[in-house]
């Protein structure tokens, strides 16, 4: 019946293909078709109708304002390899768009092919359908080229810059506080155009580092002040003596409100006493991402008309700033403070959940209950825009006891990843990702020798009648010789597939597969019931995207929060012998629901 289906089958199927688009600023010497994402994307599905390939809207993905030298932080490459197995081709302006990392780049061209994606480069014309030995190295030369390019084009801007530095100018980005006026001249052919740009103290945002400033050094704390800014009502005869009773416009770029964080960073800034600093951080790539390392040398250039903050007052700010941080070195002493990116946490769900409303982050909180000798303490988990910003930026004045919430996690996942329903679905599905692949291997690559058989056969045709004609030479006679030979090896192939059969699922070793998923279950289990660091590593595994956190009410009437979210369960066959590989999400979300 198979043998059947394959012969009847003449309309050749059009291919999916995903297309990848990224720009940054390290491209300015690129060509005129890389500078815009959207020109990159236009040009791929341009590409994609002239080779007949089909691209769906969800599998176009875009890197706008990322070096190529950051792997880590680009989403669209991340989604985009997360999403093998929907897609047959990729379609990129060229190898470059991917890395500039020759190594990583490598890695991510070999990670594409071995999942049987072909990578089609619509500026050069070249197609990747494998990485044997001498391809490698040609791409791992093109990444050492790319990588060079980058790394001149990153000294070239440093340079500029650090003449503009040596002169206390802008070199780069908007500082609370000034504005950026651009310095005009004219260049050889007369026109006006801009040679670099200067600071100039913006009066409204000077008068409100001013209050701040006053505030800190009258004795409120960072998260008090954010408040005021912000206007919250509990703050509100602070924010009428300090800020004229208004709330005052967050910085031009930020979450759009006033942070703890922020205010600190701002009573640290030497800028505001006319110090313009240069030099004292530098962003390189370690690990595949940007980091900043602090320098051991910078320049300072002294510049006393850009002062804001008068000297007592920045002195009154920075002797309780050291005292205060002496304070916390005391108290913390000997306390180490490691997580996901070296940090350790006592909350399971830090860092895992956001607000529904605001977005921000999902974090611990301590409290106590009760009075006299029957107060007890208490942790929850709280919305941390509503803690540390104010009612302003988040209404969700809900929270959830932490070993309530976490218990009830728990217990969804025990209940539904866990189950056994949960791994006869799992295997269910798997078996039937490698049927599907299995017939689709075998139609694709008979297709592919159907094609190369009538090419071969048109050449033949072609150089008999170039000897019917007269043209007998030796080169003519060999070059026939070769294409009958390679005519016959394509026949005898197509005879080869036509009689394959795809992968059966008797052919798979279900009871292996499904004790290595049991295994791996095990091991959650062992996870979850270990320790919090533990039950984290299990949650970073298990969860496809970030958990929400929304405001409900239980069933008294009482505040609660509801989380909900999608897991991934792929990870369960990644460990086993199986030869396809397959991610997928699930699509049953949870929901605990619980009185704070």
């Amino acid at each position: 019946m198979i043998h059947k289906i394959i012969r009847q089958r003449s309309k050749p199927v059009r291919r999916t293909a995903a297309v990848y688009a990224r720009k940054s600023t390290d491209d300015n010497d690129r060509a005129v078709d890389n500078k815009s994402v959207t020109r990159q994307v236009e040009h791929a599905r341009r590409y994609a109708e002239e080779q007949g390939f089909t691209v769906r809207e969800d599998l176009v993905f875009l890197d706008d304002g990322f070096s190529g030298a950051e792997f880590e932080k680009r989403e669209g490459l991340t989604r985009l390899m997360s999403r093998l197995g929907e897609f047959d081709v990729l379609i990129a302006a060229a190898d470059d768009r991917l890395g500039r990392d020759a190594i990583r780049t490598t890695l991510i061209v070999d990670e594409l092919l071995s999942a049987g994606v072909e990578i089609h480069y619509y500026m050069t014309g070249v197609i990747q359908r494998e990485l044997a030995a001498e391809q490698r190295m040609m791409s791992l030369m093109r990444g050492v080229i790319a990588e060079q390019e980058r790394e001149r084009a990153s000294l070239r801007t440093r340079d500029a810059l650090l003449r503009r530095a040596e002169r206390g100018f802008v070199t780069g980005g908007v500082v609370y506080g000034y504005n950026n006026v651009p310095v005009l001249t004219q260049n050889i052919a007369g026109d006006t155009v801009r040679q670099y740009a200067d600071y100039q103290i913006n009066g409204y945002e000077a008068s409100v580092l001013r209050a701040m400033f006053q505030m800190y050094a009258d004795g409120y704390g960072f998260k008090a002040i954010a408040k005021a800014m912000n206007g919250d009502e509990r703050y509100a005869a602070e924010n009428r003596q300090y800020f004229h009773g208004e709330r005052v416009a967050p910085p031009r770029k930020g979450s759009g409100s006033w942070a703890p964080t922020g205010v600190r960073e701002m009573l640290h800034r030497e800028r505001y006493c006319g110090r313009v600093p240069y030099g004292e951080y530098r962003k390189r790539y370690r690990g595949g991402t940007q980091v900043r390392e602090a320098q051991e040398q910078w320049i300072a250039v002294e510049r006393p008309e850009l002062r804001i903050i008068p000297q007592a007052l920045w002195d009154a700010v920075q002797t309780r700033l050291s005292a205060e941080a002496e304070r916390f070195a005391r108290q913390s002493s000997g306390f180490a403070h490691k997580g996901e990116t070296g940090r350790r946490s006592a909350y399971l769900l830090s860092g895992f959940a956001r607000c529904a409303i605001c977005g921000g982050a999902l974090v611990g909180k301590t409290g106590t209950s009760g009075s006299g000798k029957e107060r007890v303490p208490y942790r929850s988990y709280v919305c941390s825009h509503r803690t540390n910003r104010g009612a302003t930026v988040c209404g969700n004045n809900h929270a959830a006891r932490t070993e309530q919430l976490d218990s009830a996690l728990a217990e969804v996942i025990r209940s539904t990843i866990l189950a056994p329903k949960a791994v006869d679905r799992v295997i269910s599905q798997a078996l039937k990702k490698v049927r599907e692949a299995g017939r689709s291997k075998i139609v694709d690559e008979l297709e592919s020798a159907r094609r190369q058989q009538t090419r071969v056969q048109a050449e033949i045709a072609n150089l008999v009648q170039h000897l019917a004609n007269g043209h007998m030479s030796q080169a003519v006679t060999q070059s026939l010789a070769e294409k009958e030979a390679f005519g016959k090896e394509l026949a005898s192939k197509i005879s080869d597939l036509e009689a394959q059969q795809p992968i059966q699922v008797s052919q798979i070793n279900v009871a292996e597969i499904k004790e290595a998923i049991c295994a791996r279950m095990r091991e959650l289990e062992d996870l979850f019931s270990s320790h919090v660091n533990g039950a984290r590593e299990a949650m970073r595994t298990l969860f496809a995207d970030t958990l929400i956190a929304y405001p409900t009410f239980d069933e008294r009437g009482k505040k609660s929060l509801q989380l909900k979210g999608h897991t991934v369960i792929g990870w369960l066959v990644a460990g086993s012998d199986a030869e396809n590989r397959i991610r997928m999400a699930s699509p049953r979300g949870f929901e605990p629901r619980l009185s704070p």
